[in-house]
């Protein structure tokens, strides 16, 4: 296979924080929760220990909290931390030193804060399942093939700047000049405020207006007509895009209408072990323990959930590719020796005319799983999820190839450099003898011509050679000398 294209996505699920000019809000993972009450209201506090980041909401008004006369001074200014343990049991700690705090504080807060809590214990629950919940919907959200993509053009969302409205002449500023003045000069300010900002909004328009035609041209003219830059960089889009809840590499070739990729699918280990369920109504977590029969199948499930979106987001949006043979692997022991290494798992070859015949506007009733077996399926797989290693339809070879090629490369260059010193040492040993040719040259076409003239001067010459011959002579002094 000729390759045009190779390039490898690495989407690593993790901290987003998203800044505007209203706030910040930040999707966190790790554990840890806390709980702030104060005189301004209760606040409902996230951590991500080690990357500095943390968030805090306004989770109820001053007026919401209700606090017991006999706590309150030691209630109103209390911060507290809400550690949940692995087994589900909760701890309501000092932040400062870790200590627990007293039981008659830890019922005060319950009490007035039932669903401030609730809340945190939720959210703890979805951090601490790590995704669980995603893994086999990663396929729902795919599109269905089209054989064509269209861009439509957005238009600047910003509106024009509106002109300020100028003072008009009046009867005082008629019969007073220093009221005249002061209009006159106010007018030419905000005339002059009002030209900045639709210049400012002119040029935003002008750069957004230009990225729009941009993008358009991209997709609905080289897009369409097959550019191979253009679909190279919009797989790449395409891929990084994708939310995959564990950690995904794609690598892909692109030969004319054919896509070959390998997906560096998430490991077993990868999935949990435990699923952490808060209550609605009260301050309980429930924490089930996954058996490995389970795992494996949720895994099975999620694997080929990723095999499913891939495909289809690529038949989708990009509309010149007609063929997809995607190969995916998982790194696992070898049972005979021992070694970590990459094991296709699932191998399969789809043309898009096939994949036509999927409802996509019935998706959730498909078995993702079962889907695959309607195509070219390479795939050695139990009903509990036990894949055995399999040997693809195509791989793309991920060694050291290249780079050897270009250690070689670098390596030729001192050879080349080399031999260029080699034929340049010739060149100075073969230089006194070039020297000397030269200097016989030059003796020759100097003075050959002077004693040619001398013996023209000789009785038996006659005057025009006598005048050809000094004329032989002044040429070649001055070509000599010039």
């Amino acid at each position: 296979m000729a390759v045009r294209f190779r390039k490898r996505i690495k989407i690593i699920p993790g901290v987003k924080l998203n800044l505007s000019s209203s706030g910040a809000s930040v999707s966190l993972g790790g554990r840890g929760a806390s709980l702030s009450i104060g005189k301004k209201g209760t606040y409902g506090n996230l951590s991500l220990p080690g990357s500095g980041l943390s968030y805090r909401t306004k989770l109820s008004s001053n007026q919401n909290v209700k606090r017991p006369t006999t706590t309150q001074k030691s209630i109103s200014d209390i911060s507290i931390k809400v550690r949940i343990n692995e087994d589900g049991s909760v701890e309501y700690l000092n932040p400062n030193d870790n200590t627990r705090l007293p039981e008659n504080i830890v019922s005060d807060i319950k009490k007035n804060n039932k669903e401030v809590l609730i809340s945190i214990f939720k959210q703890a629950c979805k951090k601490n399942n790590d995704g669980l919940d995603l893994l086999d919907k990663l396929h729902l959200t795919a599109m269905p093939p089209s054989d064509t993509r269209i861009y439509h053009k957005k238009d600047y969302p910003e509106p024009r700047p509106q002109k300020t409205k100028l003072k008009e002449k009046n009867f005082l500023s008629k019969i007073l000049p220093f009221i005249e003045k002061n209009r006159l000069k106010f007018n030419e300010s905000m005339e002059i405020a009002y030209n900045e900002k639709l210049k400012i909004w002119s040029q935003k328009k002008e750069n957004f207006d230009k990225n729009e035609n941009d993008i358009a041209y991209r997709i609905n003219e080289l897009l369409a007509s097959g550019n191979e830059e253009v679909i190279n960089s919009e797989l790449v889009t395409l891929l990084s895009n994708i939310s995959f809840p564990k950690e995904t590499n794609v690598d892909f070739e692109i030969n004319e209408d054919n896509l070959v990729l390998d997906v560096d699918l998430p490991e077993i280990e990868d999935i949990p072990n435990k699923k952490y369920t808060a209550s609605d109504n009260s301050l309980r977590i429930s924490v089930k323990t996954i058996s490995d029969t389970e795992r494996r199948k949720i895994y099975m499930t999620h694997i080929h959930s990723i095999i499913f979106r891939i495909i289809a987001d690529v038949f989708s949006l990009i509309p010149t590719i007609k063929r997809i043979t995607l190969s995916a692997y998982s790194q696992r022991t070898n049972n005979q020796n021992g070694n970590i290494e990459d094991q296709y798992l699932v191998s399969v070859n789809i043309n898009k005319a096939e994949w036509k015949s999927i409802n996509f506007n019935n998706i959730e009733h498909i078995d993702v799983v079962e889907c695959f077996n309607q195509f070219d399926l390479i795939r050695d797989m139990s009903k509990t999820g036990v894949f055995k290693a399999i040997t693809p339809f195509a791989t793309i070879i991920r060694d050291n190839n290249e780079k050897e090629q270009e250690e070689v490369s670098e390596l030729k260059y001192p050879d080349e450099d080399n031999g260029l010193s080699a034929q340049e040492s010739q060149k100075r040993e073969d230089k006194p003898q070039h020297q000397s040719l030269s200097i016989l040259l030059i003796i020759g076409i100097i003075f050959f011509p002077c004693i040619f003239a001398w013996f023209t001067l000789k009785k038996g010459y006659s005057k025009t050679a006598r005048i050809i011959s000094f004329a032989w002579m002044v040429l070649s002094i001055i070509a000599y000398c010039s």
